[in-house]
């Protein structure tokens, strides 16, 4: 059987700035919401396979028809059975290097070769791409927050026409370039959109697969019966029902974001522009960085032997938290600290 690298993440511990979660839980109104859904819900009785009012409820937040749209447990599943049914070991699957670690996961398990260009690199994505079974690729890019525009996503698309693409738009909420809109001019794209991020339901496990409604009809059968239990079904349209309730939240995010930006390139640290809820940073001494943060009670995203991290953009007491640690760690040990390599 293939080794496969065992994705994990640090689930408690001081601040958590590492998984890209939303630092706060829902409001009390969108609470009080979910007590109502789970006091209805016959807890004997399996879910509803067509995950009818969910699709419904999905739609009418992303401005689509329920027949484009299928459920999953996170968008984890839905991309795992496009990659079960695109590629295979004669059908590679073509991504950025880097981009989320989960694609080479379910490739792994189909056996099929993995093709990786350098993230942001169009051009090779498109000549690798030609010969793949799936493309997959995260907009804006998972960890270094890079965004691709509409026009390079078309042009992506228009290369491969033959090819199906996944564009992971898990992130696309804090930023504005979302092909949504374009599902049914583009037979070839497929999107997939989660709760987790920018609605602060990491904790729903809540991820959808969005397409034509001619490419999801014939996608629909090979789903996982009841992939989605009642609980999180209700909870989710109860959740999409309300989901302006999170726009001052997501409009904070972006501008937190910028400030860490700017904050974090006036201590010379390299820091990458981002489209996304966190800030990418590649360097010399970004492992040792991380693991200073981490001394300090900060805990972010590592990746051991490699130097580099990523940040998720807190709340503004948290990052004031963040940029004190760094400010000391940096007026501690001067360049020397943040560039050595241990």
């Amino acid at each position: 059987m293939a080794e496969i690298e065992r994705y994990e993440a640090r689930q408690s511990g001081g601040l958590m700035l590492n998984a890209n979660e939303s630092s706060e839980n829902f409001p009390p109104e969108i609470l009080n919401g979910l007590h109502r859904a789970l006091d209805e819900l016959a807890f004997n009785r399996y879910p509803d396979d067509s995950c009818e009012a969910l699709h419904a409820a999905y739609a009418g937040y992303a401005g689509l028809t329920p027949g484009q749209v299928l459920a999953g447990n996170g968008s984890d599943a839905v991309l795992g059975l496009m990659i079960s049914l695109c590629t295979g070991s004669d059908k590679p699957l073509v991504t950025w290097d880097p981009d989320f670690s989960m694609y080479d996961y379910y490739a792994s398990l189909q056996k099929a070769p993995i093709v990786k260009v350098p993230a942001g690199d169009t051009e090779a994505l498109k000549e690798a791409g030609k010969n793949a079974g799936l493309v997959v690729i995260s907009n804006p890019n998972n960890p270094t927050g890079l965004v691709l525009s509409r026009p390079e996503i078309r042009a992506l698309l228009q290369a491969m026409p033959h090819v199906p693409v996944v564009v992971d738009e898990a992130y696309m909420d804090f930023s504005d370039q979302s092909m949504l809109g374009e599902l049914e001019q583009w037979p070839n794209l497929y999107i997939t959109r989660t709760l987790s991020k920018a609605l602060g339901a990491a904790g729903l496990r809540l991820g959808f697969l969005v397409s034509s409604e001619e490419n999801m009809a014939r996608i629909r059968p090979c789903k996982v019966p009841f992939g989605v239990n009642a609980f999180t079904q209700a909870a989710g349209t109860a959740l999409l029902q309300q989901a302006d309730q999170f726009d001052e939240r997501i409009r904070q995010t972006v501008r937190e974001r910028q400030r860490l930006l700017v904050s974090l390139t006036e201590l010379q640290l390299p820091v990458q522009p981002s489209g996304a809820n966190f800030l990418f940073l590649q360097g010399a001494g970004m492992e040792a960085l991380g693991q200073k943060l981490e001394e300090a009670g900060i805990i972010v995203r590592t990746w051991k032997g490699k130097d580099q991290i990523r940040i998720t953009v807190g709340l503004p007491a948290e990052n004031d938290w963040l940029l004190q640690a760094l400010r000391d760690v940096t007026a501690a040990g001067g360049k020397e600290t943040v560039n050595a390599d241990s």
